[in-house]
């Protein structure tokens, strides 16, 4: 690739990485990106869900459609044609008055509170792990020099995230502290980039 349209261009890091990992992508999708068809853009996916005094909360399903602030996948899916690079995730939480669209779109979200920190994320991509079952205390993380953002983890390895794959993450707390977190929200954000037209 090192004739293609990105040659001496600023690239952000997950742009980086996907340029690396240009093998796990069909021919044409890199075709496109040569031939400036299509493009890689930053990109963040994200899901938002109350709590509710549950031990375990899946962000992303299957009946959840996009809706502003809330969350941008439809069917927990990406959308056909769509490849994303998973580089960093982020888990933040925020008190709300109700578990509505409009609360949840107000909501002050930070570092998740230390109920959600004492619990576990785990992330798979139509049945592959793309995170296993980890604490989230490695989401306790003030914003960093760089990437501006607090509550925020760099995987080791970017995972390539296929068209029309479903993305599962699954939130689980300690039974002891989950109705505490009846009015509490998280959001869970996958940062990366992905392709889409020019």
């Amino acid at each position: 690739m090192a004739n293609s349209v990105f040659a001496g261009t600023s690239m952000s890091t997950a742009r980086v990485e996907f340029m690396e990992r240009t093998n796990l992508v069909p021919a044409e999708v890199i075709a496109g990106l040569n031939n400036m068809s299509k493009k890689l853009a930053d990109w963040t996916i994200y899901g938002t869900k109350v709590m509710g005094g549950a031990t375990t909360k899946e962000m992303f399903e299957a009946k959840d459609t996009t809706r502003d602030s809330i969350t941008n996948l439809n069917n927990a899916k990406l959308e056909a044609g769509q490849y994303f690079l998973l580089e960093k995730i982020r888990v933040l939480s925020a008190q709300v008055d109700a578990d509505t669209d409009e609360a949840l779109a107000s909501a002050d979200f930070d570092i998740a509170n230390s109920a959600i920190l004492n619990g576990e994320l785990e992330i798979e991509v139509s049945g592959k792990t793309a995170l296993p079952r980890t604490s989230c205390r490695v989401f306790d993380k003030v914003a960093e020099a760089g990437d501006g953002l607090c509550g925020c983890y760099k995987l080791a390895n970017p995972v390539m995230i296929a068209p029309q794959s479903l993305i599962n993450a699954t939130i689980r707390i300690n039974s002891a502290v989950a109705s505490s977190l009846e009015k509490e929200a998280v959001r869970i954000e996958l940062i990366g980039c992905k392709v889409i037209p020019a």
